[in-house]
């Protein structure tokens, strides 16, 4: 399932309503917990990316990531 959602949200990270039902029906799952997926998944890359950018030494910074985990 997993690896079969991470290949299409690298072909489109926000796939329309007939991509999702279409997953959905392919894996099993309701079209709702796609499009949960896929925002997770973007969010997911976002926080990754936000902190590959910051300095990790920052003690401010490793606040915020004791927040967020």
């Amino acid at each position: 399932m997993n690896d079969r959602m991470t290949r299409v949200f690298k072909e489109s990270p926000h796939p329309d309503e007939k991509q999702r039902q279409q997953l959905s029906q392919e894996l099993g799952l309701s079209a709702r917990q796609v499009k949960f997926w896929f925002q997770n998944r973007r969010t997911q890359i976002k926080v990754m990316l936000f902190y590959k950018q910051t300095d990790p030494t920052d003690p401010e910074m490793h606040l915020a990531n004791l927040r967020f985990k």
